[in-house]
């Protein structure tokens, strides 16, 4: 098995602890019958929660009742969502649209002008809470301290990727405490891969992306373009040892 082949495995493994359906290999079909489009998995749940518990605190202000955050924030909070899956936000957006949360989206697939307004909606239209991000189109360029909440739906191989995606809503003009949440499912591959991260901070792993990125610049457009991560992912499997691999794979 070479590294495509792990990576391929990894990338599955990792998209069914998101929802079943963004699995794509022969096994999918039978996937998405069994789950279907609709099914709300735990991160989606999970998801909502955290978006429901911020509307709520939302309607609160709306009412001129006293939060705990003082009289002088007005303004309803946002949350970003970010998700290195390009097919997630589609699974997110019926359970928002049923549940009357107003969002709009940003990803690599939309030109520069669509891009532009999602964004200012976002910014200026109080009655849109959410904006769903792909990581890889949103982690550079982009202010967004209309957010106070930022939700990373699956955890990233790099935790520079992660942290660039959270400056978003930490920068100047940023009035507000800036709420982040990691959704990981617990006993997968997924606790693993933040296991490894911690390992990665130590051994000079941020500082490695930065020089591949310069080498590999063209490579790193065309992932944001595509919406997706795998440079990232092929550059920590560089970095990985053989005890690294038994530890993701074995009862993953």
């Amino acid at each position: 098995m070479d590294s495509m082949d792990i990576l391929s495995l990894l990338k599955d493994l990792q998209q069914a602890c998101s929802h079943p359906c963004l699995v794509k290999n022969r096994d999918r079909q039978q996937c998405c019958t069994i789950f279907e489009r609709s099914y709300v998995s735990s991160k989606i749940k999970a998801t909502l929660d955290i978006l429901n518990s911020v509307i709520i605190k939302n309607a609160i202000i709306e009412s001129g009742r006293t939060t705990e955050s003082g009289s002088s924030e007005s303004a309803p909070e946002k949350v970003l969502v970010f998700t290195q899956f390009t097919r997630m936000p589609d699974l997110l957006e019926p359970v928002l649209n049923s549940s009357h949360i107003q969002y709009r989206r940003f990803d690599g697939k939309m030109n520069r002008t669509a891009r532009g307004k999602a964004v200012k909606d976002f910014e200026m239209n109080p009655k849109v809470t959410v904006l769903l991000v792909s990581l890889m189109a949103g982690n550079v360029g982009l202010n967004l301290t209309a957010a106070s909440h930022v939700i990373i739906v699956d955890p990233w191989w790099n935790p520079f990727v992660e942290e660039q995606a959270i400056s978003r809503a930490h920068r100047i003009g940023q009035t507000r405490p800036v709420n982040v949440y990691r959704l990981v499912v617990q006993g997968t591959i997924e606790e693993r891969v933040l296991h490894l991260q911690v390992r990665s901070r130590s051994d000079n792993f941020i500082t490695e992306i930065a020089i591949f990125l310069l080498d590999k610049k063209r490579r790193m457009v065309e992932g944001v373009l595509r919406g997706d991560g795998d440079i990232f992912a092929e550059l920590a499997m560089k970095k990985l040892t053989e005890e690294d691999l038994r530890y993701l794979f074995i009862n993953a």
